[in-house]
């Protein structure tokens, strides 16, 4: 028969039962990937993005229409025009045209080019 050791009429302590086993830490999910993009998808992102680009270049270019009133005529020194016409690329142009109204590149965009009191300039 197996008895307990016993101290002095008294039974030994058993030993604590071991700690159960910690569970392992859960996986970090993978980080967040969009779908892969297929090649029609692709050419379609593309085009998108330039055609805004070119909007975006266009609507820069349209609002640089120059103010007749601030500019400088970048006349070509030395080529002959005629009484009442300006030299703009070379070419001679009316003083009260739409495109250099006063001035070369100075363009009237809504208005047509008028003879004011100071010069020619955009008017109604």
């Amino acid at each position: 028969m197996n008895h307990p050791a016993t101290i002095g009429g008294m039974s030994a302590p058993t030993p604590p039962a071991p700690p159960p086993p910690t569970p392992a830490p859960a996986e970090a999910p993978p980080p967040f990937q969009w779908p892969p993009l297929t090649a029609r998808r692709q050419v379609r992102d593309r085009r998108v993005g330039l055609m805004l680009g070119a909007l975006a270049a266009l609507a820069m270019l349209g609002a640089c229409g120059a103010d007749p009133s601030t500019s400088t005529p970048d006349a070509d020194v030395g080529f002959p025009c005629d009484a009442g016409e300006q030299s703009c690329n070379g070419r001679c142009y009316p003083a009260l045209h739409r495109d250099h109204c006063g001035a070369c590149g100075a363009r009237c965009m809504v208005s047509s080019c008028i003879n004011g009191p100071t010069g020619p300039r955009c008017g109604p």
